[in-house]
């Protein structure tokens, strides 16, 4: 079974643990869709206009709605962008809510996991869910991340992560929410890394981008999605952001609760960054996809992120085997692209090899 099935399946038994049921991973009834649906829908309205830091996980309701139609994405994006875990790997999640970040770093072979989230009723239940999972050693702890220093100060963890957190806490405040990240740098162990994952709404990715100057300026490499250091060139335009979107596999009743609450969730969006204590193993790809292929007449082009001026990757409909294989190109596909010293924003690509993806 796929590491998003298993996650999901032990999700479902958490929410049915918080509404008073039974430990349970069998797929939920069509009732059960239907009494998530309905506590979800106010619940991703509200996320969506207001800040979270209200206790919304509290309400038992509420709380079991989050962990099937919110939850699902936090494990699938988590579990995307998490980097190689050493054998022994000590995790510390920040804003760990209901545990679903924390349950990808299980599933890929943490052994260590420390919570903390202001709402005790989410902390308890990430707890128990871990244990389920089948990781006996968690440590919760009930604090605001603006206060969560002091019990951690001496504990060094291989992985710091930030999921669907970060700006809950900071809201869309960069210097806030660089004073977070700044604490949590020195929890990080030699070796170790912060890995952020959030919402891909333009303010937010945006934000998000704007956080590799504070961590680079920290000592920290780039790992993703960025294939370059230079300065980030999603910000260089107000209207532009950077953020992942790839299709993804939830099971057939987890999508049915997201579905009737009037989420769409064809694909799985968000925005991320992975920095590093040491440097990348292996060099990033020149060329990294950001953006959607659109094709117009006689041509297809895409966004890219790249170190230079060339921001948009072009092919001719003449250029066949080109056109073809630009359009089939993913968000966040890395590229081979040689890109000429004389570059423009736009790049004309005529060789198809240079479109074969790479890491």
């Amino acid at each position: 079974m796929e590491l998003l099935d298993q996650g999901c399946a032990l999700l479902r038994a958490q929410a049915r643990v918080v509404l008073g049921k039974p430990w349970d991973t069998a797929p939920l009834s069509d009732e059960e869709t239907r009494t998530l649906a309905t506590a979800l829908t106010p619940l991703s309205e509200a996320l969506n206009t207001t800040a979270a830091t209200a206790p919304y996980l509290q309400d038992p309701a509420t709380r079991a709605a989050y962990v099937v139609g919110m939850a699902p994405r936090t494990l699938a994006a988590v579990l995307h962008e998490l980097p190689p875990l050493p054998v022994g790997a000590r995790v510390l999640d920040l804003g760990a809510g209901t545990g679903a970040g924390a349950l990808a770093c299980v599933l890929s072979g943490a052994a260590h996991v420390a919570l903390v989230d202001h709402a005790p009723d989410a902390l308890a239940s990430a707890k128990e869910l871990l244990g389920h999972a089948g990781l006996s050693d968690v440590t919760p702890y009930n604090f605001r991340l603006d206060t969560w220093l002091n019990p951690l100060r001496r504990i060094q963890f291989d992985l710091v992560l930030m999921a669907f957190s970060l700006l809950e806490a900071a809201g869309d405040d960069v210097t806030r929410a660089t004073a977070l990240l700044v604490k949590a740098e020195r929890f990080v162990s030699e070796g170790g890394h912060i890995l952020v994952v959030d919402s891909a709404q333009k303010s937010r990715a945006r934000l998000i981008n704007a956080l590799r100057e504070p961590l680079m300026e920290a000592g920290f490499h780039l790992w993703a999605p960025c294939p370059h250091s230079a300065a980030c060139p999603a910000l260089e335009r107000e209207r532009d952001f950077c953020h992942a979107a790839r299709p993804w596999g939830l099971p057939d009743d987890v999508a049915q609760v997201g579905e009737r609450a009037g989420l769409h969730r064809h694909r799985l969006a968000y925005s991320f960054l992975l920095v590093g204590r040491n440097p990348r193993p292996s060099a990033p790809p020149p060329v990294r996809v950001i953006g959607d292929v659109r094709r117009e007449k006689g041509r297809a082009r895409v966004a890219v992120c790249a170190e230079g001026p060339v921001r948009e990757l072009v092919a001719l409909q003449r250029d066949r085997a080109t056109f073809e294989a630009l359009q089939e190109l993913p968000r966040g596909a890395g590229l081979r692209v040689k890109v000429p010293v004389d570059a423009e924003r736009t790049l004309r690509v005529v060789d198809p090899g240079e479109l074969t993806e790479v890491p």
